[in-house]
């Protein structure tokens, strides 16, 4: 609640994207940098979530580590395209055990490789 009551205030506000490194290297600089940049006191940052759920792991464990090792609220994406309620709702529970409170909700784009992808099959 404390990332929507920021952005409800009066003051313009500052947030970062992050996109999930595809290794732990990458993630121990992602964390560095969370950390240099939440001196400037961000709302927030978010990490980005890949269609289809392409990234669906990474997100996470970046998200916990994020939450766990600074102190910069963190929301991540999740992009809805290519999933079931079923799925969704799994998804929701494992964010709301780690206690994520707040999570950017998306439909997303159809996913590159699927010139033709067809919406019809999709909950969200």
């Amino acid at each position: 609640m404390a990332i929507l009551s920021s952005l409800r205030a009066s003051r313009p506000t500052l947030s970062f994207e992050f996109f999930p490194p595809k290794n732990d290297l990458g993630s121990e600089e992602l964390l560095e940098t969370v950390n240099e940049l939440g001196k400037l006191d961000p709302a927030f940052v978010s990490v980005t979530y890949g269609a289809g759920g392409t990234t669906r792991e990474r997100t996470r464990e970046v998200v916990q580590r994020i939450i766990q090792d600074t102190n910069v609220p963190t929301i991540p994406h999740l992009t809805c395209v290519g999933h079931t309620k079923s799925e969704i709702s799994e998804i929701l529970s494992q964010y709301s055990a780690d206690q994520v409170g707040t999570i950017l909700a998306l439909r997303g784009d159809p996913p590159r490789d699927q010139p033709n992808y067809d919406r019809e099959g999709d909950d969200f």
